[in-house]
C-alpha cells in the first residue's frame, strides 16, 4: 500500500518570504510525498482443542519514504540538508506475532 500527494509549483511571490524561490504552496517549488509500505505475514493457525485456537505469524516489513519541497522548514531541522529532496529512504523490519483465543466456560442461568 502507499500514499502519494503532489502539489504543483505556481507563482507565489505575494505570500512567500524573501530568499526563497517563491514558487508553490510551500515556497520551494513542487511539494510532494511518496510513502509505500509492504507487510508480509505468513500465518499458521490451529485448534488443539474445541475451546482453544492458536496462531503464529512471521512478519517481514518494508517501507520507503520520499519528501520533496519542504525547504521552507529547513531552518527548524538539526540537519537541514537531509530534510527534503533526497530521493527515497528505505527501512526494513521483521517480527513475530503469536496469538491465542479461548472460549471461557459460562455459568448456567438461574431462574
Amino acid at each position: 500500500g502507499g500514499l502519494n500527494a503532489t502539489y504543483q509549483s505556481f507563482d507565489n511571490s505575494a505570500r512567500c518570504p524573501p530568499n526563497t524561490p517563491q514558487r508553490g504552496v510551500l515556497c520551494f517549488g513542487d511539494a510532494a510525498s511518496d510513502i509505500a509500505q509492504v507487510f508480509i505475514a505468513p500465518t499458521y493457525a490451529f485448534q488443539p482443542s474445541d475451546w482453544l485456537n492458536l496462531g503464529i505469524s512471521a512478519l517481514v516489513v518494508g517501507q520507503s519514504l520520499e519528501i520533496r519541497g519542504l525547504g521552507l522548514f529547513a531552518g527548524q531541522s538539526q540537519d537541514p540538508d537531509k530534510l527534503t529532496n533526497n530521493d527515497h529512504d528505505y527501512s526494513y523490519g521483521y517480527g513475530l506475532k503469536v496469538g491465542a483465543q479461548m472460549r471461557l466456560p459460562t455459568k448456567p442461568a438461574y431462574t
